[in-house]
């Protein structure tokens, strides 16, 4: 894939923002010990979700190596917060795009750091992307206000891609890994999209590490969050320090 530092596309053409919260989670609250315990089922979403109306999240995650053994996978990987006042048609997030052959362009492991979001007046969905590497050091943060703000920082490289639309509301912010499509109207802990394309998943990522995870400056733990996992994805509980857990396929 061609790096892209700061070339803004549509959610449409970029094919990786279709993704969203499903129905059939049901609530259940997970704590924040190292006991391990089940969590919500989700088809859709794997992660937290700290509840009522945050501002800024940020985790720190390093991207894994991916084992391509079929076609039309992709999962994201994000900090995201959907706007609880618009219905969530607006939100911000950002995060890194794991895909294998996920267009013609692309025929083997796609790694895709990825700033996006819709806010308003006017504004559409859309995004920038920049080209990450397996063991590249990420931190992504996004901030909702006036404007909604979003970035990934590449620890390793020193590269940073952002994102910037117009006002978005606070709302429960989601920490984890995200697949699949639905329609934009709906509103959960995964993006919205304009175009359900399809596209299988997850791909196999073996796990994944969150850490210096913090919701409005503090650890996550504090918001007594709720946990999700999917069929093929289970989440630890938060460790002691209240910042980190780890996904596992």
């Amino acid at each position: 894939m061609k790096k892209l530092l700061t070339t803004k596309r549509s959610i449409a053409g970029v094919a990786v923002l279709a993704l969203l919260f499903a129905a059939g989670c049901s609530s259940s609250k997970s704590p924040s010990s190292t006991k391990a315990v089940s969590g919500s089922r989700s088809t859709v979403f794997a992660g937290y979700v700290a509840p009522a109306t945050d501002l800024t999240v940020t985790s720190t995650f390093v991207v894994p190596t991916l084992k391509c053994r079929s076609t039309k996978r992709l999962t994201l990987a994000l900090v995201y917060i959907p706007d609880t006042s618009s219905a969530g048609r607006n939100y911000i997030g950002a995060g890194v795009l794991l895909g294998c052959n996920t267009s013609s362009l692309q025929t083997g492991p796609e790694y895709t750091a990825i700033a996006f979001g819709d806010g308003t007046p006017g504004d559409v969905a859309s995004s920038n992307t920049m080209t990450v590497a397996p063991g590249d050091k990420l931190v992504a943060t996004a901030s909702a206000g006036s404007p909604g703000t979003s970035s990934v920082d590449d620890v390793t490289t020193a590269k940073t891609v952002s994102f910037s639309t117009g006002t978005v509301g606070g709302g429960p912010a989601s920490i984890g890994q995200c697949r699949d499509y639905s329609p934009v109207s709906a509103m959960g802990p995964c993006p919205p999209s304009t175009a359900a394309l399809g596209l299988g998943g997850p791909v196999n990522l073996r796990r994944t590490r969150f850490t210096a995870t913090d919701v409005d400056n503090k650890p996550l733990a504090k918001f007594s969050p709720t946990r999700y996992v999917m069929t093929t994805v289970t989440v630890t509980a938060i460790k002691a320090n209240g910042r980190a857990f780890t996904e596992k396929h």
